[in-house]
């Protein structure tokens, strides 16, 4: 009964039309012995093995992947399940194969306070705004807002900033983009999973998200109700040192000068 709960058409995306993809779909990039990036068409999840060699999962990817996904990190890790998925916030990009893979692999999942209203069927995200220009912008129209429901298999993460089951990682709130939004940060290894507080690629332009092409942007446009909210959490990234910037969208970023000033630049064009 809970997995035909989980597995409603809403969980599901049923209906929606997201033919999008890049060339570096299910690709596998190791950022270091702990912390891998898989590209699943457009978006970005990260695989963490902590120091008791259990793998737990930064966000889930693209509605109807879960099959793909599943059976890539399978491979990857030689049959070896994550227990856990914790997200940086729920839009379908970043949920969109999570109620499945809860399904099939009775994992739990952790959010932040502020977003679980958006995965427990309680509030939908505003809809998309595509007057800018872009191809992907316009697009955006067809994008799916609705939240999911996953019901009781979501738990908020701790108040003190810890990550549960990663010992070194703390969450950093990152809101704009949307109410709950986090980050997640390794600062022995100078490590960020931003999720969509910056991205690298233009993820309004198609030619730049098909061909994965580097620039530091703001979260994209057409998703990002608060932009005053998301200029402040960039300022907040900026505090940070980092030398590997991971985002929900585009390639992984390394050199720590690198990021800085390319942080800097975009904050002070950012129109927020």
């Amino acid at each position: 009964m809970e997995r035909k709960r989980l597995l409603n058409e809403r969980n599901q995306f049923k209906g929606s039309f997201l033919p999008y993809t890049s060339f570096k779909n299910r690709e596998w990039e190791m950022v270091n012995e702990t912390v891998w990036v898989y590209t699943n068409r457009i978006v970005n999840l990260c695989i963490i093995q902590n120091k008791n060699n259990e793998l737990i999962m930064i966000d889930a990817g693209m509605p109807k992947d879960y099959k793909v996904i599943m059976k890539d990190i399978s491979e990857k890790f030689s049959g070896r399940k994550p227990v856990a998925v914790i997200l940086t916030h729920g839009h379908f990009d970043h949920v969109g194969s999570l109620a499945q893979i809860v399904a099939e692999w009775g994992i739990p999942v952790l959010a932040s306070a502020k977003e679980i209203p958006y995965l427990n069927g309680i509030k939908d995200y505003p809809k998309g705004e595509f007057s800018m220009k872009g191809l992907v912008a316009m697009l955006s129209k067809t994008f799916p807002n609705r939240g999911i429901d996953i019901g009781n298999h979501i738990d908020a993460l701790p108040k003190d900033h810890s990550v549960p089951y990663l010992d070194d990682w703390e969450w950093i709130a990152t809101p704009g983009h949307t109410p709950g939004h986090v980050s997640f940060y390794n600062r022995k290894k100078g490590i960020l999973i931003a999720g969509d507080a910056v991205v690298t690629v233009k993820q309004e332009s198609f030619v730049a998200v098909l061909t994965q092409r580097f620039s530091l942007n703001g979260p994209p446009a057409y998703f990002t109700p608060d932009k005053k909210e998301a200029k402040k959490s960039m300022g907040k990234l900026l505090q940070l040192p980092i030398d590997y910037l991971i985002t929900g969208h585009g390639p992984v970023v390394r050199g720590q000068e690198i990021i800085e000033n390319n942080l800097r630049e975009l904050i002070n064009g950012y129109n927020g």
